[in-house]
């Protein structure tokens, strides 16, 4: 909102923390769940999936909020952007955990080890995300957050490209292939989720200025 007069209620900020912190969770979680027997999935899937089932309730109090104040501290359209990415990002790990159920994948060994390095940028990012949320009052001064984000994404996609690469030309089990292609494309789509989520809060912060 521009001008002379721009409203500000501290009360909108922990309201985003909250999903943000289970968001982290949740990276943390589907990490080990690739690492482990179908068992153990199984109980960790549970967990992704309550933590969904939270931070849905998270987005239900933000939407409430927002249609009920009367002032607001950025635009309500942007507002609800930013919660719509973090529980779209957010259903992205619960379908990744459901899926890796689902495909019933149980041979780590055969995961390409550049899955880790993706993790490792999933998981760079949610944090990156979780601590801007914790400075969403200052979102212009925010850009070392969504360039983290950013470059996670780039180097994430190379790491795509380079394991679907080898996995095609490699792989002679054409079952093995299609599982680890699915779990390769979908952390993509969480890393494009979480990119999502930085372009909305770099939106935020160029109209802010």
């Amino acid at each position: 909102m521009s001008g002379f007069f721009k409203p500000e209620s501290d009360k909108f900020y922990p309201l985003y923390q909250n999903p943000a912190q289970k968001l982290v969770e949740m990276t943390k979680l589907l990490e080990k769940m690739l690492y482990v027997d179908l068992e153990q999935k199984k109980r960790i899937a549970r967990e992704i999936g309550a933590l969904e089932d939270q931070a849905n309730d998270d987005r239900d109090k933000i939407t409430a909020e927002i249609a009920t104040s009367f002032v607001t501290p950025f635009e309500r359209d942007d507002m609800f952007s930013l919660a719509q990415a973090i529980e779209r990002a957010i259903g992205l790990i619960d379908n990744a955990a459901e899926l890796l159920i689902m495909i019933q994948f149980d041979d780590v060994e055969y995961l390409p080890s550049k899955v880790t390095r993706q993790m490792n940028l999933i998981r760079s990012s949610a944090d990156a995300i979780y601590e801007a949320m914790l400075d969403l009052k200052h979102v212009t001064k925010l850009e070392k957050f969504w360039g983290i984000v950013r470059d996670n994404e780039h180097q994430a996609d190379h790491f795509r490209r380079s394991m679907l690469t080898k996995l095609y030309t490699r792989e002679e089990d054409p079952i093995r292939l299609f599982k680890v292609k699915e779990i390769i494309e979908l952390l993509e789509e969480i890393i494009d989720g979480l990119l999502h989520i930085a372009h909305v809060v770099e939106i935020i912060a160029l109209q802010e200025q």
